[in-house]
Parts: structure tokens; C-alpha cells; sequence
């Protein structure tokens, strides 16, 4: 005669129960996970960050990246305590284009453990993509600047090129950090920044690194909403 106890729901018979059930039972009763139909998001084109709880979020470096970033957060953010270490596995199972901007199609497929047993379950949901323009991109297309760097060098081409691998990594965590403008001058070249601080931070860099001679001056350009506005220049000497 089996030792065993009896799953309350289907009768089988096993050595382990949870509240009553086999495993099998037991997770099919369970909906550890959820998310709506359809979500709606806006992503700009340009730096493929999208607008989330009042700022604009990273997205990744691709539509791809940015689909399955998005997806998985939203997945994530519909799991239920009880299911622990969860992970999103995320699948784009159509891509179409609505109006003026994407309608994906999306599998997600949620995993983790409950009471000590692996558990899985499949999401499908409808991402739809309004294509915008965000903040930081409309200034550089419409050629902002907060800084001019002047650099200067005996060394050029060398020195242009760390100056630009510099502004990549800035870039990479301040989406103002571009340039908008780069002309030849005589024992040089100018270039026209988008943010202030990453011309400060520029010139930190080739001070500490090549002892370059920094000079920075301001000059105000304008006045928003009662506050003056000013504009810097930033000579970098090597």
C-alpha cells in the first residue's frame, strides 16, 4: 500500500503536498504573474531613451534593445511577491507599423521558484511605440550649445580623438553631452557643446592626464524666465 498522501484535486498520490495539492496542481492554480493587454510608450528615435514616471529612461542602443527593456520592466513590475527570483524572457513575435509609430507583439515568459518549486509562466502583450522627439535631441537637431572648447595642440589629430572617445563616454550618461558643431582655427579646433558640464569635464580630463593649460571664460547671452543665461568658453592648451 503507498505511503504516499492524496492531491485533494486530481487524487494523485505523492510524497509531498503543498496546502493540499501535488505540484502539478498547486502551480497550475497559481497566476504569479500579469501584465495589460496593451502598453503604450513614447521612445525617441534619436538616443532610444523613453519617457517613464516624469523622465526620459535609457532604452537601449537598438529597437531590439529598447522592446525587450521595456518589456521585461513591465513584466517585472506585475510579478507577485511570492514568486522569488524572477527573470523575463522576452520574445517579439510581430513587428507592424500604426500611424506614426510601432505596434509590437510580444511573448514574455516568466520564470522563478514558489515554496521551493520551479514555476513558469507565458504573458502576451501588445507594445505600442508613439515615435517622439525627446528633449535633448530637439536642442542638438536644432544646434544648441552651452559650451565652445577651444582646443589647442602641437599634437592634433591625436588629441582631437581623445577629445572625441571622451564625449562618447560622456554621452553615454548625459545625452547633452554632444557636439554640435567642430571648425578647423588656426593651431586648432573649436568645438560647440551642448552641456556646460561636459566641457568642464573635458578639460578636467586633459588637465590631469597631459598637464594642459585650461582657461574658461562666461558671456551672457540672454535672459529665460528672469534668470540670466550665460555661455562658456573653454580653452584646453597641450
Amino acid at each position: 500500500m503507498s505511503s504516499g498522501r492524496f492531491c485533494y484535486l486530481c487524487g494523485a498520490v505523492t510524497e509531498e503536498l503543498f496546502h493540499g495539492l501535488c505540484s502539478p496542481c498547486f502551480l497550475g492554480e497559481k497566476e504569479l504573474a500579469s501584465i495589460p493587454p496593451r502598453i503604450s510608450v513614447s521612445l525617441c528615435r534619436g538616443c532610444f531613451r523613453y519617457y517613464s514616471s516624469g523622465s526620459w529612461v535609457d532604452g537601449g542602443e537598438s529597437l531590439t534593445g529598447f522592446v525587450e527593456t521595456v518589456g521585461r520592466k513591465e513584466a517585472l513590475s506585475h510579478v507577485s511577491k511570492e514568486l522569488k527570483d524572477p527573470s523575463v524572457d522576452v520574445e517579439i513575435k510581430d513587428i507592424k507599423e500604426k500611424g506614426k509609430g510601432l505596434s509590437v507583439e510580444l511573448e514574455l515568459r516568466v520564470s522563478g521558484t514558489t515554496s521551493g518549486l520551479e514555476y513558469r509562466q507565458t504573458l502576451n502583450t501588445v507594445l505600442q511605440i508613439k515615435n517622439v522627439t525627446c528633449p535633448d535631441c530637439s536642442r542638438r537637431s536644432g544646434g544648441y550649445y552651452e559650451a565652445i572648447v577651444q582646443l589647442r595642440s602641437e599634437h592634433l589629430d591625436d588629441t582631437v580623438t581623445k577629445f572625441h572617445e571622451q564625449i562618447g563616454r560622456l554621452y553615454a550618461r548625459d545625452k547633452q553631452a554632444f557636439i554640435v558643431g567642430e571648425t578647423l582655427v588656426k593651431g586648432g579646433v573649436d568645438f560647440k557643446l551642448g552641456s556646460a558640464k561636459a566641457a568642464k569635464t573635458v578639460a578636467t580630463y586633459f588637465k590631469s592626464h597631459y598637464k594642459a593649460v585650461i582657461k574658461e571664460t562666461a558671456s551672457l547671452v540672454g535672459r529665460k524666465e528672469g534668470n540670466d543665461i550665460y555661455r562658456i568658453t573653454v580653452l584646453i592648451r597641450i
